[in-house]
């Protein structure tokens, strides 16, 4: 008995360690028939731990925090993804199943992106592809719970995922943002609007050994010096890694009131804020431009030149004093223009706060602030310009005008003369806030319902996206803008 029970065992021992080579075996050959890393199923949803930037036909653009469809893993080294729509590969490294557990970035992360898969019509990979971006950590538990609110039925399911979060833990400044971005992209869903995180990077754009020094300008008038605080605050909260100075043109105005002022041009005396301010921080220079109680006003267009011809930068980044630019703007807005070799970007699309036009039974105005992503066609609106100093010298805006000044300035451009030095571009990072009013301000929105609905200008967009974009820092043009305006009243 006891010999039988010691051969039994051996022969079961045995038996044991052909199931164990012929597992491994098994293995080795779906691994290499492309099962993939994690053995990820078709149709699995996954995140990028990594941002990659498509250098082929066949590649895909993607940032970290992405959350893409997996469709093919028979490579084992670039998986084919789906994102808003858009197909293509992407370093499977670069990306986890979201069923998984995360794992923390390995040394195989930081070498180069692996040769891509030939793909039918598509251009053959480069053997030289860039070095990837560093290691980034990764995301947290609380950062995927934001993550995955994009799997929401809708929007309303996704706002109440938003606030169950804030009821457990309230939410950082940058978790609202992040939040923001998920509801953002469920709304517009439908409509292949893609809103992403600016890059955080502040290190020189490439071909460039160091920043180039920026010059704000901001003309403005005696009756808009209730934002001139503001203005200054913002213009502080610019993370530029660079040399960085505001100009400010004040002076006389041309509109006949502004918030219950009439505009007298007489006993005009220069803004006491600003006059301070440049005593204390040298970065800031302030013009009183049209002194003297004969002398006209100058025009919008005059001020902007005589900035220009006074600012010492290389790059002018325009600030209108009552709207809102966040602390990204200028670092990001200048890294695109000198990343692009361009001489001139602007907004085509941005989110507004303004008014809702209307009248009530009595016939009074109503003011009924509504928020809208806006789009607004062509060249005009000179805001969220950004351009080179020696091309604003070379095409100057128009000296006798105080609106549409930027006729003589977008005269090449126009003219098809500089097609390849202009960017026109949606503000799809969130980047700034323009505000709209009758008091003040003059009308320049599209931000009418029947314009909206009728032109296809602008879509409404949920009443707390500013709060959750920029916190604080929107808070004061917020509450200046509803402290100022005047029902029924001819715009200043």
């Amino acid at each position: 008995m006891a010999i039988f029970s010691f051969s039994v065992r051996r022969r079961l021992r045995a038996l044991g360690w052909l199931a164990l080579a012929a597992l491994v075996v098994y293995l080795n050959f779906f691994s290499e028939a492309g099962v993939g890393r994690l053995s990820v199923s078709r149709h699995d949803m996954a995140i990028v731990e990594r941002p990659f930037r498509a250098k082929e036909a066949n590649q895909l653009n993607v940032v970290r925090g992405d959350i893409v469809k997996v469709i093919n893993t028979k490579d084992a080294k670039w998986w084919f993804v789906e994102l808003s729509g858009k197909t293509g590969y992407v370093p499977a490294t670069y990306i986890l199943p979201m069923r998984k557990k995360r794992r923390a970035p390995s040394a195989a992360h930081t070498g180069n992106a692996p040769p891509v898969p030939a793909v039918k019509h598509a251009t053959a990979p480069r053997e030289d592809n860039p070095e990837p971006p560093a290691v980034l950590l990764p995301v947290s538990p609380r950062q995927e719970k934001i993550n995955f609110l994009a799997f929401s039925n809708s929007v309303d399911d996704a706002w109440k995922g938003v606030e169950k979060l804030h009821r457990e833990k309230p939410l950082t400044v940058a978790e609202n943002r992040s939040a923001a971005f998920v509801i953002l992209n469920k709304f517009f869903n439908k409509n292949a609007i893609k809103f992403q995180q600016a890059p955080a990077t502040t290190s020189p754009p490439a071909g460039w050994t160091h920043w180039p020094k920026v010059t704000v300008i901001t003309p403005t008038c005696v009756l808009r010096r209730l934002w001139h605080h503001n203005l200054y605050m913002m213009f502080k909260n610019q993370d530029y890694p660079g040399e960085i100075e505001l100009l400010v043109g004040d002076g006389k105005c041309h509109k006949a009131s502004c918030g219950g002022k009439k505009n007298t041009n007489s006993g005009v005396e220069p803004d006491s804020h600003f006059t301070e301010v440049a005593k204390t921080d040298p970065r800031v220079q302030y013009f009183f431009v049209d002194p003297g109680a004969t002398t006209k006003a100058m025009t919008l267009g005059r001020k902007r030149n005589f900035l220009v011809e006074k600012g010492s930068g290389d790059i002018v980044v325009h600030f209108d004093d009552d709207d809102f630019y966040s602390s990204e703007y200028v670092r990001v807005m200048v890294r695109r223009l000198l990343t692009k070799k361009l001489f001139f970007i602007k907004y085509s699309h941005w989110i507004t706060y303004g008014e809702t036009f209307g009248e009530d039974a009595s016939g009074v105005f109503q003011r009924n602030p509504t928020v809208e992503w806006e789009r607004q066609d062509g060249l005009g609106w000179g805001w969220s310009y950004v351009y080179n100093r020696s091309y604003a010298k070379a095409h100057p805006f128009s000296d006798d005008k105080d609106e549409s000044e930027e006729k003589g300035f977008v005269t090449a451009f126009r003219n098809g003369e500089l097609p390849d030095k202009l960017e026109v571009l949606p503000d799809h990072a969130a980047l700034a806030l323009r505000i709209v009013s009758w008091s003040c301000i003059r009308f320049t929105g599209n931000t009418n319902d029947k314009e909206c609905a009728g032109r296809d200008k602008c879509t409404k967009l949920p009443h707390w996206v500013p709060q959750m974009l920029w916190g604080a820092q929107v808070a004061p043009y917020i509450k200046m803008w509803k402290a100022t305006g005047l029902k029924n009243n001819a715009y200043g």
